[in-house]
């Protein structure tokens, strides 16, 4: 598995395909208090990232700055996958941007690291 380094690429996209904030934010609500959340799965080590499906390319969620991030933000994604932008802030990605993690250098989808957490749990009891 190759992370890449989420260097500004221009490239021309589908503007009907879109992964907002706003949907980011429904997935946290639907899987807080599980593993697959950053407050979940943190202390299992998985760091907060962004797979596009199309390509397999896989983006550590990072801050402006380029510094790595400790939950899931747009603002550090590559020019290639941004749809919109409003005021200097990333409002859409392409539809084929997922959200996930990646631990031990494989990317694990939000699904799966809850599971990953649960069955770690379950094993401990």
């Amino acid at each position: 598995m190759q992370i890449m380094d989420n260097k500004n690429n221009s490239a021309v996209v589908d503007s009907s395909k879109l992964f907002t904030d706003s949907n980011m934010d429904k997935e946290t609500q639907h899987y807080a208090g599980t593993g697959g959340v950053s407050q979940g799965n943190g202390g299992y080590g998985f760091i907060p990232a962004f797979k596009d499906l199309s390509l397999g390319d896989i983006y550590l969620s990072r801050y402006s700055d380029g510094r790595v991030a400790k939950v899931h933000l747009l603002d550090g994604m590559p020019a290639h996958l941004i749809i919109n932008k409003q005021d200097g802030q990333i409002r859409s990605l392409q539809k084929s941007v997922v959200a996930g993690f990646v631990l031990d250098n494989v990317f694990f989808t939000r699904s799966q690291a809850a599971q990953y957490v649960s069955e770690r749990v379950s094993n401990l009891a």
